[in-house]
């Protein structure tokens, strides 16, 4: 145990989907909130494009070389990434071999997935954070379409909704100085309580 009394919580994808679950069950430890390209998961959201899903659902195929999965990995990282910030193929091969190296458990994806599902509506939860809130979007997300993240913001009382232009489900280095600028700026929000 780290025994850090409050932090400063940020979480990107389903990690901001546990942020909104922390924040709401935990207040007393939480200072702020920043939320990067997430999900409430209420209904009728709009599903993530069907380009975008078709390679999370199908992976590289049973029995795949590590070259096979490394290169699954860049096309998938391609498909969900902005058109405005795009990785060059050294970023996708290092990021993605690294990823392979760290941990490639194919049932993991299985299981994060039906976490997501089985999950149901964090609605209710979000309604109830009741720290300073920053949502992060990107305009050009397949995966976690920028209406999701609305609805995170409309959804969190003293929230403040940043969307950028251009950018994807992930966080290539041309939109680092604006979701550090947010963060920081909600940071200062939250010690000031």
């Amino acid at each position: 145990f780290l025994q850090i009394p409050s932090a400063h919580i940020v979480g990107a994808s389903m990690g901001g989907m546990i942020t909104q679950v922390f924040a709401a069950t935990w207040p007393e430890r939480v200072r702020s909130v920043g939320i990067i390209f997430s999900s409430t998961n209420q209904a009728l959201l709009p599903p993530p494009k069907p380009s975008a899903l078709k390679p999370l659902m199908s992976g590289p195929g049973k029995g795949a070389t590590r070259e096979q999965i490394i290169a699954h990995s860049m096309h998938f990282m391609r498909v969900i990434g902005g058109p405005k910030y795009p990785h060059t193929e050294d970023e996708l091969r290092t990021l993605a071999t690294t990823m392979y190296e760290r941990s490639y458990h194919p049932a993991g994806v299985v299981r994060q997935f039906n976490a997501i599902l089985g999950t149901g509506s964090l609605r209710p939860l979000a309604k109830r954070i009741d720290k300073p809130a920053v949502v992060i979007h990107g305009l050009s997300d397949p995966l976690v379409r920028p209406a999701c993240g609305k609805a995170v913001a409309r959804a969190i009382p003293d929230s403040r909704l940043g969307l950028i232009p251009g950018m994807g489900h992930d966080l290539p280095a041309g939109v680092w100085p604006q979701i550090t600028h947010a963060l920081v700026v909600n940071f200062k929000r939250g010690s000031a309580r």
